[in-house]
């Protein structure tokens, strides 16, 4: 199942099936968030807090979120 979800406070979208459950942001170049196994276990390290601490250019790395896969996919890209 693919569902539109919340992940922390941003937008996200989840997959799930009898083995595990994924969560994506699309808006963070489809960064994986979280994978859980089917019982629950969370397999990716996960920062503390309720608010995703998003990375901009100017920022400290260890500021930031600082979890999960990044980059899955590039961030969207308009051609012509």
């Amino acid at each position: 199942m693919i569902k539109k979800t919340i992940y922390k406070d941003r937008e996200a979208i989840t997959l799930e099936c009898s083995s595990f459950s994924a969560v994506f942001l699309p808006s963070d170049g489809a960064k994986m968030a979280s994978f859980k196994t089917e019982d629950g276990i969370e397999l990716l390290a996960q920062a503390k807090g309720e608010e995703y601490r998003r990375l901009f250019l100017d920022s400290d790395y260890v500021k930031s979120e600082c979890s999960a896969f990044d980059d899955m996919f590039p961030p969207l890209i308009l051609v012509r």
